[in-house]
């Protein structure tokens, strides 16, 4: 597994490897200093899974579970929010957290195929 070097242009932090480059670019200063809310899906086949903190600013922050289960969600507001999954055939049970600025919340999610109990 290769790494990559970010470099400065013109205000963008560019990512480069041999495969691609890519470009990130910053956030507006009202949208910076959310929490941070990490964690892995628990179940068969976590990977893909959508998990959406909602109930908080819109749009709702977002990041995709890789293939172990494991998602980050970046920039989420402070208050109350429920962190949910999505994906076609499976069923995610929601946690409720207070999300905090500055901070980072470890939470686990439970998934299990869709009418299983």
């Amino acid at each position: 597994m290769s790494s990559a070097a970010g470099v400065e242009e013109a205000g963008q932090l560019v990512l480069e490897t041999p495969a691609t480059d890519v470009a990130l670019l910053p956030l507006p200063g009202e949208l910076r200093g959310g929490a941070t809310i990490h964690g892995v899906v628990n179940g068969d086949l976590p990977g893909g899974i959508l998990v959406v903190a909602e109930g908080g600013a819109a749009p709702a922050p977002y990041g995709l579970a890789d293939r172990s289960g494991e998602f980050t969600i970046f920039n989420v507001a402070p208050g109350s929010v429920s962190v949910v999954g999505y994906r076609a055939g499976l069923e995610v049970t929601p946690v409720t957290i207070n999300a905090t600025a500055g901070a980072t919340h470890e939470l686990d999610l439970d998934a299990a195929a869709a009418g299983d109990e």
